[in-house]
C-alpha cells in the first residue's frame, strides 16, 4: 500500500513538468471539471476563454493615462504604442490574435532595444540596468510561451496573457521604468537643452 499512495504524489509532479515542455490539447486528467465528464452545455475550454476575457475587460489600468508618462518623449510614445497593442489584442477577434500577438512582440522588443540603447548611451549602472534587462527578457519569454501555447490549442493562453499584459504594462512603465527614466532625466549626458 505504501507504494501506491507514491505514484500519485510523482504523476502530480510529472504533469506539470510535461506541460512546460510541450503544451497539451487537453489538461490532465486531474484536472477535468465535473461538467467535462456531465456532457455540460458548449466547450468548457471556450467558456473558461471568455470568463477568462471578461475578468480582464472592465479594468481601466489597461489604457494609457497621462500619468503614466515619464517625461521622456520617445519612451513615452512608445509605451503608448504598447497599451494600444494591448487593447488591440483584448478587442481582436480570435482570428486576428496570433498576428497582434505577433506584432506585440515585434513591437516590444524594438521598444526594449531603445531603452537598452539609452542606458548604455548614458552610462546607466550596470547592477540597474542588468535587473532591468532581466525585466525585459522574462517579458518576451511569458509573450513568446503564451503565443506558442495558444498557436497549440491552447485558447486559454490569450486570456493568461492579457492579465500578464495589463499587470506587467502598468508596473513595468510605472515603477522600473519611471526609476530609469529618472535617472536619465537627472544624467549630465541626456539631451538638456542649450543654456540661453
Amino acid at each position: 500500500m505504501g507504494c501506491g499512495g507514491s505514484v500519485p504524489a510523482h504523476d502530480a509532479r510529472a504533469a506539470p513538468a510535461k506541460r512546460e515542455e510541450q503544451p497539451q490539447h487537453a489538461p490532465p486528467a486531474a484536472e477535468v471539471p465535473p461538467e467535462w465528464l456531465q456532457g455540460g452545455k458548449g466547450d468548457p475550454r471556450q467558456q473558461q476563454q471568455q470568463q477568462q476575457q471578461e475578468r480582464v475587460r472592465p479594468s481601466s489600468r489597461s489604457a494609457w493615462r497621462p500619468e503614466y508618462a515619464l517625461g521622456v518623449g520617445k519612451v513615452d510614445e512608445q509605451h503608448q504604442r504598447l497599451f494600444e497593442l494591448f487593447a488591440m489584442l483584448k478587442e481582436g477577434e480570435t482570428s486576428e490574435i496570433v498576428a497582434v500577438v505577433a506584432q506585440l512582440l515585434d513591437y516590444t522588443q524594438y521598444h526594449f532595444s531603445m531603452e537598452e540603447a539609452l542606458m548604455r548611451e548614458h552610462g546607466y549602472p550596470d547592477e540597474q540596468r542588468s535587473r532591468h534587462l532581466a525585466a525585459h527578457e522574462a517579458f518576451i519569454k511569458q509573450v513568446t510561451k503564451a503565443h506558442f501555447l495558444y498557436e497549440h490549442g491552447d485558447p486559454g493562453a490569450v486570456g493568461e496573457l492579457q492579465q500578464f499584459l495589463v499587470n506587467w504594462l502598468v508596473s513595468h512603465t510605472t515603477v522600473v521604468d519611471r526609476v530609469f527614466t529618472t535617472w536619465l532625466l537627472a544624467s549630465a549626458t541626456f539631451n538638456k537643452a542649450p543654456p540661453e
